[in-house]
C-alpha cells in the first residue's frame, strides 16, 4: 500500500470550572467574615495555582447592613484551560442579642418612687435604641417587693428589629416606715395620783393615723402614788404594724416632795422666876407641821423630824432640839413636833425646819422667844403679828431695861417674810439675792433710848417706846442661807401693854408698832406710834 498519512487534529476544550462563593453568616453590627470561594472542576489534580489574574470576592453588606441576607460574588481569575463559572453565595445577617435589664431599687413606705433605671447591652452601631422602666407600686404600697418591668423604645430611624431582646425584670423593695412612739413625760408630787400618761407619734405618712396600727398601746410607769420623790421610767408597748418600724421612746416622771409647811407655836415669852442673871428657864419649842391640802394625803409625815435651831440677838448658836412629827391617830395631814431647850435670859430668834427627806418639803420657820427674869424695872415682849401689808406672819421678842448706871442694856429681834423676784435685792456681796421666800431679820446692835409710863395706880395700859441701832439679815427659806444686808438702821419701837394674857385671846390684847429707818428714809414699817398693831399671839409686859 501507498499509505498515505492524512493528520487530523484533536481539539482540547476547555475544562468546565466552578467557582462558588461560599455562604457566610454573621451578628447584625459586627464587620463582614472572611469571605471564601470553593472551586469545582481542577483536573490532573490542579487547583487554584493554574488560575491567573486576581480572584475578587465581595457582598454588598457592610456592618450596618440590616438583618437579611446579601449576595457574595466571585469574579477576576482566567485561565487558558478552565472555562470558568462564578456561582455566588450568600451573606446572611442574623439579630444581635440586646439584654435590657431592670435595676433593683428601694423605696420606704409612703414616699414617691425611686427614678426607675437599668443596663442595655449589646447596642451595635451606636444605635439610639432606649428603655422606659414601669412597676405596678405606688407611694400607697404596702411592704412587699414589687416586679420593675423594662420595655424597649426603638430609635429613629428604627433599627430594633435587627435585635433579639431580652428583658429582664428587676424589683422594688418597699421597706418599712419608721415610726416613733414616745412617751410623754410626767411630774407630781409624792402622794398626788399620776396624770393620765400620754404619748406623742411621730412618722405616720400618707396621712395616716393610729387606726392603721395593730396591737393595743400600753403605756405604764413604776411610779406609784406611795414612790418618793425621785425620776421614774414611763414605757410604751403594744402596738404592731406591717408597714411601720416600731420604736419606742420611754418618758421619765418626775416626782417631787409634796409641799408641807412648819410653824412655830412655841414659848414666845418665858420667866425664869428669878431675878438671878444666871438663872435659866427650859423652854418648849414646837411647830406646827401640815402637808398642803389637797384631795391625796400622803402617809409618811409621821417619820419625819423637825429641827428647831435657837440663835442668840447676836446671831450666836445657842441650842438645837430635832423632835420626831406627832400625827394624829385619824390623820388629817397635820401633825406637831415639839421639844424643850434650856436657855438663861436673853431675846432669841428659833430657825424652824423640816430635816431633809424624800417626801415633804417646807420653807424654813422663824419664831422669836423672849426670856426674863422676874421682878420690874425693864420692858419686855414676845409673840407674832399677822402681817397686814404682806398678808404673812411677823415675830418679834424683845427685852430693855435701865442699869444701875443709867444706861439702858437690851436686845430686840423682829422678824417678817417676804418673797422677792429676780435681781429684786442686791446682795451686798455682789450679785443679787436669789428669787424666793425669804425670813428678814432685824436685830438691834444697841439701845440708846427707853421711856415707859403707867396709868396711875395700875400696871394696865403701860406703854413704851425704844430706839436704837439694828441690822437686817435675810434668810432664805428654802436653803436656809442667810444674808447680811447691813446694819446702823435706825429703829423705833412702841409698846402697849394691856394686861394678862396679852394676845388675841384677850379682850383688849396688847399692841405692838416698829419703824426702821436711815438717811434715805423708811425701810420697814410696821403700824404707827399711835395706830399700833393687836398682838395676834404672846405678851408683852411693861414694869417701869
Amino acid at each position: 500500500y501507498q499509505v498515505t498519512l492524512v493528520n487530523g487534529s484533536l481539539t482540547i476544550t476547555k475544562a468546565p470550572l466552578t467557582i462558588t462563593a461560599d455562604d457566610k453568616t454573621r451578628t447584625y453590627g459586627d464587620a463582614n467574615p472572611g469571605l471564601t470561594v470553593s472551586y469545582s472542576g481542577f483536573v490532573l489534580s490542579q487547583n487554584a495555582s493554574v488560575l491567573g489574574g486576581m480572584l475578587a470576592v465581595t457582598t454588598t453588606a457592610t456592618p450596618a447592613s440590616v438583618v437579611g441576607t446579601y449576595p457574595i460574588t466571585a469574579t477576576g481569575q482566567t485561565s487558558g484551560n478552565y472555562a470558568i463559572t462564578y456561582v455566588a453565595g450568600t451573606l446572611t445577617v442574623t439579630k444581635a442579642s440586646l439584654t435590657i435589664t431592670a435595676a433593683y431599687k428601694t423605696k420606704v413606705y409612703g414616699s414617691a418612687n425611686p427614678t426607675l433605671t437599668g443596663t442595655i447591652t449589646g447596642i451595635k452601631n451606636s444605635d439610639g435604641i432606649t428603655a422606659t422602666y414601669a412597676t405596678t407600686a405606688t407611694a400607697a404600697s404596702s411592704v412587699g417587693s414589687y416586679s420593675i418591668v423594662p420595655t424597649a423604645v426603638d430609635s429613629t430611624p428604627a433599627t430594633l428589629a435587627n435585635y433579639q431582646v431580652t428583658l429582664v425584670n428587676g424589683s422594688l423593695s418597699v421597706t418599712t416606715a419608721p415610726l416613733t412612739v414616745r412617751a410623754g413625760d410626767q411630774v407630781a408630787q409624792y402622794s398626788d395620783p399620776s396624770p393620765t400618761l400620754t404619748k406623742q407619734i411621730t412618722g405616720f405618712v400618707l396621712g395616716e393615723g393610729e387606726s392603721v396600727l395593730g396591737g393595743t398601746l400600753a403605756l405604764s410607769t413604776t411610779r406609784t402614788i406611795n414612790s418618793p420623790a425621785g425620776t421614774y421610767p414611763i414605757t410604751a408597748t403594744g402596738y404592731t404594724s406591717t408597714n411601720y418600724s416600731i420604736t419606742y421612746v420611754g418618758g421619765l416622771f418626775t416626782v417631787s416632795q409634796e409641799d408641807a409647811t412648819v410653824t412655830y407655836t412655841g414659848d414666845t415669852l418665858v420667866s425664869t422666876g428669878s431675878t438671878s442673871t444666871s438663872s435659866n428657864k427650859s423652854v418648849k419649842l414646837s411647830a406646827a407641821v401640815a402637808e398642803a391640802a389637797d384631795a391625796s394625803l400622803g402617809s409618811k409625815l409621821g417619820a419625819q423630824s423637825v429641827v428647831f435651831t435657837v440663835f442668840d440677838a447676836n446671831g450666836a448658836q445657842k441650842a438645837t432640839c430635832t423632835s420626831l412629827v406627832t400625827v394624829p391617830a385619824t390623820y388629817t395631814g397635820t401633825g406637831t413636833a415639839t421639844c424643850n431647850v434650856i436657855l438663861g435670859e436673853g431675846n432669841y430668834y428659833v430657825d424652824v425646819a423640816l430635816v431633809a427627806n424624800s417626801y415633804y418639803s417646807a420653807l424654813h420657820d422663824m419664831g422669836a422667844v423672849t426670856v426674863v427674869l422676874s421682878g420690874t424695872g425693864f420692858t419686855t415682849g414676845g409673840g407674832w403679828i399677822q402681817e397686814p401689808t404682806l398678808g404673812t406672819k411677823s415675830n418679834f421678842g424683845f427685852t430693855v431695861k435701865y442699869l444701875k448706871n443709867g444706861n439702858i442694856q437690851g436686845n430686840s429681834l423682829y422678824i417678817y417674810r417676804k418673797t422677792l423676784g429676780a435681781a429684786e435685792v442686791a446682795n451686798p456681796t455682789g450679785g443679787y439675792l436669789p428669787a424666793g421666800s425669804y425670813n428678814w431679820i432685824i436685830k438691834s446692835n444697841s439701845m440708846t433710848g427707853l421711856t415707859q409710863s403707867c396709868p396711875s395706880g395700875t400696871l394696865i395700859g403701860c406703854t413704851a417706846t425704844f430706839t436704837g441701832k439694828s441690822t437686817i439679815t435675810a434668810e432664805n427659806r428654802t436653803t436656809g442661807v442667810q444674808y447680811s444686808l447691813g446694819g446702823n438702821n435706825q429703829f423705833q419701837v412702841n409698846v402697849k401693854d394691856n394686861g394678862e394674857p396679852g394676845s388675841s385671846s384677850a379682850t383688849t390684847p396688847d399692841t405692838y408698832a416698829l419703824r426702821v429707818w436711815d438717811s434715805s428714809g423708811t425701810i420697814y414699817q410696821l403700824g404707827t406710834p399711835t395706830g399700833q398693831l393687836a398682838l395676834n399671839g404672846g405678851n408683852i409686859q411693861v414694869r417701869p
